[in-house]
């Protein structure tokens, strides 16, 4: 098997070791902070109720949480550490240039991630549209006069 071996990390920017178990970021919190994951795993995971789903794991020399550097929108998932991980936090658009500029090969590949992940959204969206659209309710409004007073409705489910 050919193994393609990824460039170093180079940055200047601040490696934080995280323990296991450690929540990065929870739904709805207002937070800018893009994540690059130097070394571990990392599980991002939305609530349906009481019960957690396993949205994505995020891998080694992968974003994650870039969205919202440019959106300043409240966090769609929760992130939480799988095992000890070295991430970089890039709190803001001009320590993302940084980033970049010392690790050219690092921008096409958020590009890239980036498109991926909005294909599966596109694709996801499609799907529940294409459920939503099987569990319709028509509903019919009959209306029946009457000679000697107001006419009558009623509503018919299908």
């Amino acid at each position: 098997m050919l193994s393609v071996k990824q460039p170093k990390v180079n940055t200047t920017l601040q490696i934080m070791d995280v323990e296991e178990n450690m929540i990065l970021f929870e739904k709805d919190e207002m937070d800018d902070t893009a994540y690059f994951l130097v070394d571990g795993s990392v599980k991002l995971y939305a609530y349906k109720g009481d019960e957690e789903h396993d949205l994505r794991h995020v891998k080694k020399n992968e974003f994650f949480g870039e969205h919202e550097i440019y959106s300043h929108a409240p966090r769609a998932v929760c992130a939480r550490t799988l095992t000890p991980c070295k991430i970089i936090a890039i709190r803001t658009e001009a320590e993302l240039e940084q980033f970049f500029s010392e690790n050219r090969w690092l921008s096409g590949k958020m590009m890239e991630d980036m498109s991926q992940k909005l294909a599966e959204t596109n694709k996801a969206i499609a799907a529940k549209k294409v459920a939503d659209t099987s569990t319709n309710v028509v509903l019919e409004v009959q209306e029946k006069k009457t000679d000697t007073g107001p006419s009558t409705r009623r509503i018919v489910r299908h």
